[in-house]
């Protein structure tokens, strides 16, 4: 720490905007990135890196032990980057610490509440905190020795959604709160992993499906809708109504799993990985590639019967959304959009038509973060940025 703090005492601390220190952690891979935060801009990214786990099978407890050291070395990098760069100078030694956390690691759900009045009342702090309580005192499968993150996500006045309700006044009042839990072993260890280069920090965790759903409802229209979250060891399904999680479920396959399906026994999955980037491309033309798409024709019968019993299950209280939105590495998107866009999954749709995909991507979200130039622009480093930019302009 003493080259930090010399550092800063050469350079001076930060001018603009404030510097804080981001890492997301998935179920096969993690980033991290220097990010500055602004109350009246887009958050800025100065350094980033994302690093995966070598795709080869592991059991559960070799992940929860092998990211954090991920975590720990491209931390490293990413701070001894930004360290050595310009930026430095302007901006100083990251203020915080935060953490975005997804699936398997994280289990998240909404409940609402409410409380209709005997005539027009003035809402205030103790109204809203009552039904959160009360929404949340419904039966979850969450850990309550590991809950890390409980909000109010949406107030509903007289059956409306309002973003100030405190002193209006209602005849009806409904809440929606949010609340997840954490694998205590994945939390320890980004703790320590963290707290070996950004020593005395409490570390802001929060869940990656409340950041995903804090950025769709800023940049989409969309208030009914299914996302699916594909990330290298599983992936997320989830039915949104009305802005809360209606249904969710989770599928222990991703892309680290279907490379690994496709190589088979013939090849190296890493060899797998650049063929599919090749041939997603167009770039790909050799008889390997051929074998490539043979093993994905393979694979695809495979996967719809896996899936469609996952959306069958999750469609039995009601159909899922028809507009779907993919998050997925970039460069699997294309095969993952055209693979949901199935006619099989038709029946558990609302209207029994194709499921309407489309893949958030940093472009979607380039008016809340941008990306320095020699920093590769990464979906779920921009979700967390632009999801803890936003919190920042409404604090």
């Amino acid at each position: 720490m003493l080259f930090w703090a010399l550092m800063l005492s050469f350079f001076g601390r930060a001018s603009k905007g404030k510097p804080v220190f981001v890492c997301e952690v998935e179920s096969g891979s993690v980033a991290a990135a220097v990010v500055v935060l602004h109350s009246a801009s887009a958050a800025r990214v100065l350094s980033a890196e994302r690093a995966s786990l070598p795709l080869e099978q592991r059991t559960r407890e070799q992940v929860l032990a092998g990211l954090p050291t991920l975590l720990g070395e491209a931390s490293e990098r990413v701070l001894k980057k930004y360290a050595e760069g310009d930026t430095f100078k302007a901006f100083g030694i990251p203020k915080t610490v935060h953490a975005i956390v997804g699936s398997p690691w994280v289990r998240s759900r909404t409940a609402h509440a409410e409380k209709i009045f005997e005539g027009v009342q003035a809402i205030n702090n103790d109204v809203i905190q009552g039904l959160a309580k009360q929404a949340l005192e419904q039966p979850s499968e969450l850990n309550v020795s590991s809950l890390f993150e409980t909000n109010v996500v949406r107030v509903y006045l007289n059956g409306y959604p309002t973003a100030k309700p405190l002193g209006k006044k209602a005849k009806s009042v409904g809440v929606t709160a949010f609340q997840s839990d954490i694998e205590p072993q994945m939390k320890q260890g980004i703790e320590g992993a963290l707290g070996k280069h950004l020593p005395g920090r409490l570390i802001d965790f929060r869940s990656h499906m409340r950041a995903l759903q804090t950025v769709l409802h800023e940049h989409s229209a969309l208030r009914q809708y299914f996302v699916i979250t594909v990330g290298s060891e599983s992936t997320d399904c989830i039915a949104i109504r009305k802005d809360e999680i209606a249904e969710h479920a989770s599928v222990p396959e991703g892309t680290s799993t279907l490379t690994r399906r496709v190589a088979g026994e013939k090849g190296l999955p890493e060899e797998s990985v650049s063929l599919m980037r090749m041939l997603l491309s167009d770039t790909c033309v050799t008889a390997a590639c051929d074998e490539l798409k043979a093993g994905l024709a393979k694979t695809e019968p495979e996967l719809t019967k896996l899936f469609g019993e996952t959306f069958s299950v999750l469609a039995t209280p009601r159909r899922v959304p028809n507009s779907c939105i993919l998050h997925v590495a970039q460069d699997f998107a294309p095969w993952y959009e055209h693979f949901f866009s199935r006619l099989d999954f038709s029946p558990f749709t609302m209207t029994t038509q194709p499921l309407k995909v489309e893949s958030i991507t940093p472009e979607h979200i380039s008016n809340s973060v941008t990306w320095d130039p020699g920093v590769k622009g990464d979906t779920g480093l921009g979700i967390a940025s632009a999801f803890l930019n936003l919190n920042a302009q409404s604090t």
